[in-house]
């Protein structure tokens, strides 16, 4: 200590820098060898140019440590900040203020968690080391030290450094970790929210469904007694489309009849054009489709189960044996999107005709769905009401002929041509609708 304390009073002096060189390579030699390789970067902060010589050489016997040096407090904390230092070795007594004003300012740096200050001074006064420690220094030197002495205390300020430093690291990963699991937790209770609403609305749409069902089915109850009261087969084609369109509130139908071997365009409705349109029209060629996978309602009269469902009819399936004709809606400006086409037919399998309804809506939507696998359940119980009603219209309007060809037999003159009027005036009020009574008598003038 009494060295040292010489070299500083004789600083300025030749023989003192020859003194000092040698001390440095004695200082060099006699060094212990590092216990550990950890790298750390020092900082020494001193204004004199001896004493930055000294730590040099004895920091020289710790190739990994890094050592950079200041002289003034003006220097210390803007190059503390840029080096982020794991120890820093503070001079007391600086040319441009106190170290001890210098320290708090590091120990309690934010971008510093792990810097260890060390105080340097040339006294050893128990209130000066109080002060330093209470203001954060992790140790406190009286220049200087023996070189092992020195070494071994800058080491376990680097050791406390890189435990703060592991510290930082840890509170700054369970901090991480805090805030994840709390997002996690957010995450989780709103994914449970979310879960909780979809499982309500499930429900509700589990209630609605089963709701719609039995409606449903209290429907197609109605609809096979009301048609148990239609004898006229127009009169009955009108009816079934338009129940099978309310029940699956569709924009538009059709109900093709067979007649020769081929499906005939019997009757339409068509909500977006405003049109109902009846077969046979003398103004119009009646639509005649073969009765196979060519094109939908074929391909619902051949098909196994009677049944055909079409998404959307301008993008069908690769696969898909049939082919939708656009000719229509292109004429029109209607869209076709989904389309169900069911087969009618009679109890022993005979084909009566093809249903064909066209771009359901469901509830609270204003645009197109598709025909789910509950309208084609429902469907398929429609079609075959349907069905029994027309076979049944059918026997009654073939018995009727049967009647009347027997009638015209037994009075050929006068019997016959009542039996045309009546005909034709039932024809009339089938395709125009009931005929006031007051219409002219000449209308129906005996022939």
């Amino acid at each position: 200590m009494k060295l040292y304390t010489d070299l500083r009073r004789r600083d300025d002096s030749w023989s003192a820098v020859r003194r000092t060189d040698t001390i440095l390579t004695g200082v060099a030699s006699k060094a212990p060898q590092p216990s550990s390789s950890r790298e750390a970067v020092i900082l020494l902060v001193d204004d004199q140019p001896m004493i930055h010589k000294v730590v040099g050489a004895m920091l020289a016997a710790r190739p990994e440590w890094t050592l950079h040096a200041c002289a003034t407090a003006a220097e210390a904390e803007p190059m503390a900040e840029r080096l982020k230092p794991d120890v820093v070795l503070l001079d007391v007594m600086l040319p441009d203020g106190s170290g001890m004003d210098v320290l708090p300012r590091l120990s309690s740096h934010p971008d510093l968690p792990g810097t260890q200050v060390v105080m340097l001074s040339s006294d050893d006064l128990p209130e000066h080391k109080a002060a330093a420690f209470e203001a954060g220094a992790f140790d406190y030197m009286v220049k200087m030290p023996a070189p092992a002495e020195f070494l071994v205390r800058v080491q376990h300020a680097v050791r406390q450094a890189e435990m703060m430093q592991i510290q930082v690291r840890l509170l700054d990963q369970a901090e991480s970790a805090s805030r994840e699991a709390a997002l996690q937790l957010r995450f989780r209770e709103e994914a449970e929210r979310l879960l909780q609403e979809k499982s309500e609305e499930l429900d509700r749409l589990n209630r609605q469904l089963q709701s719609d069902h039995a409606l449903r089915l209290e429907a197609l109850d109605r609809i096979g007694q009301d048609l148990k009261g239609l004898d006229d087969t127009d009169t009955l084609l009108r009816r079934l489309l338009g129940e099978a369109r309310s029940m699956f509130s569709c924009e538009a139908g059709t109900i093709f009849l067979v007649q020769d071997g081929a499906l005939v365009f019997a009757y339409a409705q068509n909500d977006v054009l405003n049109v109902e349109t009846r077969f046979p029209d003398h103004r119009k060629s009646p639509v005649r489709l073969p009765v196979d996978n060519a094109s939908i309602a074929g391909a619902a009269a051949v098909a196994p189960g009677g049944l055909v469902a079409v998404r959307d009819a301008y993008e069908l399936p690769p696969d898909a044996p049939f082919r939708f004709n656009k000719s229509f809606d292109e004429s029109t400006g209607f869209r076709t999107h989904a389309v169900l086409a069911l087969a009618l037919r009679t109890a022993r399998g005979r084909l009566l005709g093809v249903l064909q309804l066209i771009n359901p809506r469901s509830q609270g939507v204003h645009h197109a769905t598709e025909f789910t696998d509950e309208d084609q359940k429902i469907a398929k119980h429609f079609a075959g009401i349907a069905s029994v009603a027309l076979e049944r219209s059918e026997f009654r309007e073939a018995t009727l002929k049967r009647v009347l060809r027997v009638m015209e037999m037994a009075d050929p003159k006068e019997t016959g041509a009542h039996v045309n009027r009546v005909a034709e005036w039932r024809r009339c009020s089938i395709a125009t609708g009931p005929v006031s009574m007051a219409a002219p008598r000449s209308r129906w003038s005996r022939t």
